[in-house]
């Protein structure tokens, strides 16, 4: 594994993927009973924007830099600049933090979260960037393969983020078999996946694929950057979910046009929400 979140840290792509990740997490807790989270693919949890890594690609430029300058509205968007603020000192932005850290922030004290990191040296810095959380566990161990250990969580309810690099070819692939054999455990749990948009043939496909598992429609969510697709980089992604929550329904096409207005570079910058 060559990959290192670290160039990408605070991109559009990450600011698309946690607000979603906020919302979802916010839906979960409208209800008293306790819920088990899982991220499959969870990297080190937090991110040096000034470090070597993320100041090479200067992604977060167009992505969290944008938006923390912007007067935001969306409960959403104001709780996932909250977490983020509460690691910086005021009117600066050094450090991000990842999937893991922003769920660790809002779950509740009768919540879990299971985290899975496979790469020997992000599992340390996971585990020391989460530590001290009695309602966290840390895995080094393959995602994919955890989840038909954790599921189903003895909660009965629960969300499950996969969200892969996507250095293999068959990622899309795997991720359908993933869901296939989590979907046996836990019919009823909430999955969410991040993808990027890069070949609309094999996107497509993995649309079809999701059709074929359940009968419930599942909702797709996507950010286009420009009008056109770039195969050698990244101008678009997307989020499917499985099981959608309702409150996180409700609320959805009011956040996305908010992250739409602030994230907005280019003037065939669109978010597209449908259910398949």
């Amino acid at each position: 594994m060559n990959y290192r979140h670290a160039y990408h840290a605070g991109n559009f792509a990450d600011v698309f993927k946690h607000i979603i990740l906020v919302g979802l997490i916010t839906a979960m807790k409208q209800k008293e009973k306790p819920f088990r989270m899982i991220d499959t693919h969870s990297g080190i949890g937090m991110y040096d924007l000034l470090g070597e890594e993320s100041l090479k690609t200067g992604e977060a430029a167009s992505g969290i830099q944008r938006v923390i300058q912007h007067e935001v509205h969306h409960p959403w968007i104001q709780e996932y600049l909250k977490i983020i603020k509460s690691f910086n000192a005021p009117d600066t932005l050094r450090f991000y933090p990842g999937s893991p850290i922003i769920a660790q922030h809002l779950i509740r004290g009768q919540d879990k979260l299971q985290l899975c990191e496979l790469h020997p040296q992000d599992f340390i810095l996971l585990a020391q960037n989460v530590s001290g959380d009695d309602h966290v566990q840390v895995f080094q161990k393959n995602g994919y393969v955890s989840l038909k250990g954790f599921l189903p969580p003895i909660e009965r309810r629960g969300l499950v983020l996969i969200d892969p690099p996507f250095e293999d070819r068959q990622e899309f692939n795997v991720i359908i078999k993933a869901l296939q054999d989590g979907l046996k455990r836990f019919a009823t749990g909430t999955f969410a996946i991040w993808y990027p948009i890069k070949d609309l043939q094999n996107v497509d496909q993995f649309y079809q694929s999701l059709k074929k598992l359940t009968d419930s429609e599942k909702t797709i969510i996507e950010y286009h950057t420009h009008s056109s697709l770039d195969p050698m980089g990244l101008t678009a992604c997307g989020m499917a979910i499985l099981n959608t929550p309702y409150y996180f329904e409700t609320h959805l096409k009011e956040a996305m046009d908010e992250v739409l207005m602030s994230l907005k570079t280019h003037e065939n910058s669109k978010i597209k929400i449908y259910t398949i």
